[in-house]
């Protein structure tokens, strides 16, 4: 068998993959995206019958898209061999005073609460940790259960005039991480969320704000640095699909793709 189908890669319809997050990328913004070759296959999962989930890489799926590609490439991803985690942001500038401005100006969908409280039928909790005082959990409003709730985005509608926040993780390998989280910076807890519910926000367009849920496949495929001339070219899909099995098969032949501790298959070292 070759190995892009031991690999799952694919060439798609590039309206056939939808996001679950927001983009951050405008319209009408510059890109320094390198439009000759696609760099990396999109992770992608099925959404339904007709399509697929973006899992990762938004902004760059966003600005090819806005390049008129036709097709991309793509690695689809079972369900089992996925992972979610709702980040741990940091937001520097937010004080206890101005998330208290914010409730007062949403008082039905975003509602602090003291400790402990129960969370009513309707509402998912985050929580806030604030350098100079204690925590503080907030009600937001999730009535539809169909894609992002509401409080959220109306949340980080609000952040968007204020600040720039960015996930605390622990790997250095991530260009939007804050690597070394200041003591004095506020951070937020969120929720955890299902595949079940970023699967929603991508059907109903009710899409989550970027960066807060990471989808970590077992196995991720980078580096395939397939030509964007073949992806916007009007020959038959079959034939872009022949020309990634050729492309991944003499790089192997020249010994161009290696594993790396069995998480990262590079296919153009």
């Amino acid at each position: 068998m070759n190995s892009s189908d031991l690999l799952h890669i694919r060439i798609l319809p590039i309206e056939q993959i939808y996001p679950f997050e927001q983009t951050t990328v405008s319209d009408d913004a510059p890109s320094d995206e390198d439009l000759r070759f696609v760099r990396d296959p999109f992770p992608v999962t099925e959404l339904n019958e007709d399509g697929f989930l973006l899992l990762q890489d938004t902004d760059r799926f966003n600005v090819l898209l806005r390049a008129g590609l036709l097709h991309v490439p793509a690695q689809i991803v079972a369900e089992p061999a996925l992972r979610l985690v709702s980040e741990k942001l940091a937001l520097p500038w937010l004080s206890r005073d101005t998330l208290s401005d914010i409730a007062v100006r949403h008082p039905d969908e975003i509602i602090p609460i003291s400790e402990g409280a129960e969370i009513p039928e309707g509402f998912v909790s985050v929580s806030f940790q604030f350098p100079d005082c204690d925590p503080q959990t907030v009600l937001l409003r999730y009535d539809a259960k169909v894609g992002c709730p509401d409080g959220l985005r109306l949340l980080f509608d609000e952040f968007s005039t204020l600040g720039r926040y960015a996930p605390v993780v622990k790997d250095s390998g991530r260009a939007d991480q804050l690597l070394k989280p200041s003591s004095s910076a506020t951070t937020l807890t969120l929720p955890g969320f299902s595949l079940a519910d970023l699967r929603m926000a991508a059907a109903s367009e009710d899409l989550f704000p970027a960066n807060l849920i990471r989808v970590v496949p077992e196995l991720r495929v980078i580096a395939i640095d397939f030509p964007v001339s073949v992806l916007t070219s009007d020959i038959p899909i079959g034939d872009k699909q022949s020309f990634l099995h050729e492309l991944i098969s003499l790089r192997e032949q020249a010994n161009r793709t290696s594993m790396v501790e069995g998480r990262v298959y590079i296919l153009n070292r």
